[in-house]
């Protein structure tokens, strides 16, 4: 074997070795749906949806940052760690009052250890 990828081999080895060592098996947060619709509706409604995850790795894990694309869109979330096997939400809530009618499409990126998970909402808004 070439000596200049023994280095790196061995390097990546402890890597996966570390990874094994700490239990971790992949995405920490199972949402149960990760896009939502809230159909057409009105103009003078606020829309809320609470997307339900659980913790499905063998060590605590926590949200530590959500953003979404939109002042329009609002969202609360589980700020506790959870432990494995525990349940958490995140809730969003639309209010197109000040925006066009019309479909729209909106993304919430979550922080959760470190995974990055995305959530969208669709909709088409009418005139009131």
């Amino acid at each position: 074997m070439n000596k200049k990828y023994l280095l790196p081999l061995i390097i990546l080895c402890v890597y996966f070795l570390a990874i094994q060592a700490k239990g971790w098996n992949g995405k920490r947060l199972k949402f149960k749906e990760t896009t939502f619709s809230f159909g057409t509706f009105q103009q003078s409604n606020v829309m809320k949806h609470e997307f339900k995850f659980r913790n499905v790795s063998k060590q605590q894990s926590m949200i530590v940052k959500v953003s979404a694309s939109c002042g329009c869109t609002v969202v609360d979330y589980s700020t506790e760690p959870l432990e494995s096997g525990e349940w958490g939400h995140v809730t969003v809530t639309y209010n197109g009052i000040s925006k066009e009618p019309g479909y729209f499409n909106k993304g919430i990126n979550i922080l959760a250890n470190k995974e990055i998970i995305r959530l969208e909402i669709t909709g088409t808004m009418i005139e009131h």
